[in-house]
């Protein structure tokens, strides 16, 4: 059998990865490492930072001086609380 050239090899399947509220892409990748590890290169992570600026306190947890993001919410209300506004609007 002849070997497909590798520009038309098909390409690995990609799984975007995106962080939850008041997180980051960086947080995400480090805390899925194991699986990223188990998979190998049978996958594409793609990793995602939200569009804004986290407005207010930050995911618990999260390591601290790591810039946070949102993908929505309450702009500087608490934590538990400000995602559901996004919802609202």
């Amino acid at each position: 059998a002849a070997a497909v050239p590798s520009a038309l090899a098909p390409a690995r399947p990609r799984v975007l990865c995106l962080h939850g509220f008041r997180d980051s892409a960086a947080v995400l990748k480090a805390q899925l490492a194991p699986l990223l590890t188990a998979f190998g290169n049978s996958f594409e992570f793609v990793f995602v930072d939200a569009p804004a600026p986290a407005s207010g306190p930050m995911a618990p947890g999260a390591p601290e001086g790591v810039p946070g993001y949102e993908w929505w919410g309450v702009p500087g209300g608490p934590f538990e609380s400000a995602w559901a506004g996004g919802f609202e609007r």
